[in-house]
């Protein structure tokens, strides 16, 4: 009886666990669906200009692609034809629109009329996702909607900034160019990205929350190096603080969601993984194991500690 119990248990993690799995793996789709290059954090938001002068400079020989852009936040947003409105968050873009959302519908770099829309929005707004075609205001100015997309799920991204006023005061928007998203994996060309270019600025580990690479970076040159070890973990140390202090925009709470998402459904995959094996272990035993509190081979139920 105790066998078969113990093979039930194990089927129902061994399900679990596949479960998990399939989460995770939802999570990390989720994660590469809002960016998976390194993105910058810059000091000083740049303007119209500064933006379009930087991505002038974007075709120059080994130049990597980057995408500048920001986010405007609750903006009132209307459809014109049912009169309804909500208020979200405007990404506004320069760049590559896949750098950022590659797996999403594409706005095309030149695409300065049209706009995506995330599912929420459009259901508040039309009652339905097929809005393909049709047009929405930000504040005053009018964007025909080129796709909708599932990640965020809120708000409105456009490229270029908005040239109409807001509905509360009728002036042009000013632009919020306060991140660069780079084609490249690697802090380091991030790092040196800030310095070719002569913007301050740091780079956003979101990468540590993605998987246990980041364990090869608290290791130096040399074993023996001890102050090495130290150096690297104080470097680290402050990478995280920063992400973790930085206001985030919509994009990165999604992508940190996933990425947490992602870590957790790992974790309990290996837990439910690791505890059927045990319970297969006990099943193929007949029910007894190795007993961690008594030290001998006895059945769990029967243990001397756990009359305890």
């Amino acid at each position: 009886m105790k066998r078969r119990g113990s093979l039930l248990l194990a089927m129902a993690l061994i399900l679990a666990a596949a479960g998990f799995a399939f989460g995770a793996e939802r999570a990390e789709n989720g994660a590469d669906g809002v960016g998976r290059g390194v993105t910058l954090s810059l000091v000083e938001p740049l303007s119209e200009g500064d933006a379009q002068a930087l991505l002038a400079g974007e075709h120059q020989e080994d130049a990597a692609a980057f995408t500048v852009w920001g986010e405007l936040a609750d903006r009132h947003i209307s459809d014109p034809d049912l009169g309804r409105s909500v208020k979200a968050d405007v990404i506004i873009l320069r760049g590559d629109c896949e750098l950022i959302l590659p797996q999403t519908a594409v706005l095309a770099s030149e695409d300065e009329k049209g706009c995506l829309i995330g599912e929420k929005t459009a259901w508040e707004l039309f009652g339905s996702t097929k809005v393909v075609g049709d047009e929405v205001c930000i504040g005053t100015e009018a964007r025909s909607i080129r796709g909708v997309v599932h990640r965020p799920e809120e708000g409105v991204i456009v490229m270029g900034s908005l040239k109409g006023g807001t509905e509360d005061t009728g002036k042009e928007e000013a632009p919020c160019y306060d991140r660069v998203t780079l084609s490249s994996k690697k802090a380091a060309d991030g790092e040196a990205f800030l310095m070719q270019n002569g913007l301050e600025g740091a780079v956003l580990r979101f990468d540590y929350l993605r998987n246990l690479s980041w364990i090869s970076g608290l290791v130096p040159g040399k074993w023996s190096d001890f102050s090495g070890w130290k150096r690297n973990y104080e470097n680290m140390k402050q990478d995280v603080d920063r992400m973790m202090r930085v206001h985030k925009n919509s994009l990165e709470v999604c992508y940190e969601k996933q990425c947490v998402a992602l870590m957790w459904n790992r974790a309990l995959e290996v837990v439910c993984v690791w505890s059927a094996v045990v319970y297969l272990f006990q099943a193929g035993k007949g029910g007894m194991v190795s007993c961690v509190w008594c030290k001998r081979v006895c059945n769990l139920s029967d243990c001397q500690r756990s009359e305890e």
